[in-house]
């Protein structure tokens, strides 16, 4: 029986991870190495998943849940993807807000399947921008707690890589490097630029070396783990826009998100991670920040006007749920108006994660 390789690549939200894992798969690919990604997140129409399929790569989704909360879920996925694509390598993306992945998905991986995988070594990806304000102590946007979980991710993995090193300051790059490798002695550090695919070969030299060496978290603090997720107001919808006349959807999306931002801001929230994907008759747009401070990133644009638009958003906010619910809701329509815009929702959520509770924990 063929053995699959699973990767886990985790990490804070807003980290780039999709676009890292997309880089990894069609890198693969190009080496003939089959590769599947399993996207996740704690809610339902997802900005990931769609993005996925946009480029083509075999992928499913495991929604509602993290991956440790739903590990059957999880594993239903995985053979699906087996069934259907016979992979060689399967590339798992966990929820943004989640640690302790050792503990609960790869010893349960190890203890019940150990004819079926090969454990990869576990990966984290962070914003380089966010990583240098953690470790040099300077104006970390988030709290306590939220700080407390960033740790932990980083202090599980195997591999860590400082992601969006072109708009980091070289001497901010050599100065984490430098740092990281002093407080983890036995952790890979990689450097990378998952948008441009720089570092990212480096990356998978690692990641198909023999077997997982496990580094389960010696303590954590559920409660405190607990409190941190639920610090985050969790938004997910998808609304079609429609004009009487042709529109520019490029400046549409942007007027929606610099409003949006605006209103967050002013209300004392902060951004984790926002994302949109928009479809339109002439192309894609992609667009999303990282920190109330940042600028909107645009990564696709459409290429000319169109009268009609499907709207994405997945917005990760530290302030209530019905709170960004509403900014949200508010200026979508007001934006909309303004250009004589219909506005027609569809799926809608809104949500404080639910506290971690594994399928397994502590397997030996």
């Amino acid at each position: 029986m063929k053995k699959v390789r699973v990767i886990l690549a985790g990490g804070f939200l807003g980290a780039g991870k999709t676009t890292s894992v997309i880089q990894l798969a069609n890198l693969l690919s190009l080496k003939g190495i089959k590769a599947g990604i399993i996207t996740n997140d704690q809610g339902n129409e997802l900005v990931d998943g769609r993005l996925i399929k946009l480029n083509g790569i075999p992928g499913t989704e495991v929604k509602g849940g993290c991956f440790c909360c739903h590990f059957n879920d999880f594993i239903r996925e995985i053979n699906s993807l087996i069934k259907e694509y016979d992979p060689d390598v399967l590339i798992a993306e966990p929820v943004g807000s989640c640690t302790d992945l050792v503990s609960t998905v790869f010893l349960p991986l190890q203890k019940y399947y150990p004819d079926n995988f090969i454990l990869g070594p576990l990966s984290v990806i962070t914003d380089g921008r966010l990583l240098y304000q953690a470790m040099s102590s300077s104006n970390f946007p988030f709290s306590e707690e939220i700080l407390y979980l960033y740790w932990k991710q980083i202090e599980e993995c195997n591999i860590l890589l400082i992601n969006k090193t072109d708009i980091l300051k070289e001497e901010e790059k050599l100065w984490l490097l430098k740092e990281l490798n002093n407080k983890y002695p036995g952790t890979t550090i990689i450097p990378i630029s998952a948008l441009n695919g720089v570092g990212i070969e480096e990356w998978i030299g690692h990641l198909l070396e023999g077997d997982m060496d496990l580094k389960p978290l010696k303590v954590i603090d559920y409660k405190k783990y607990g409190l941190a997720e639920s610090m985050l107001g969790w938004y997910n919808s998808c609304v079609n826009i429609k004009g009487k006349i042709l529109f520019d959807p490029n400046d549409l999306v942007e007027d929606i998100l610099e409003d949006i931002i605006y209103s967050i801001k002013k209300s004392g929230g902060n951004i984790a991670h926002m994302k949109t994907i928009t479809e339109t008759g002439c192309g894609i747009i992609k667009a999303g920040i990282v920190g109330i401070e940042q600028k909107i990133n645009f990564t696709k644009i459409a290429y000319d006007l169109t009268r009609d638009i499907s709207f994405i958003i997945n917005a990760r906010v530290e302030m209530s749920p019905e709170i960004l619910k509403d900014i949200i809701n508010l200026k979508i329509e007001e934006c909309c108006r303004r250009k004589d815009l219909e506005v027609i929702y569809g799926y809608e959520e809104c949500f404080k994660p639910s506290f971690p509770s594994p399928t397994y924990k502590g397997v030996s």
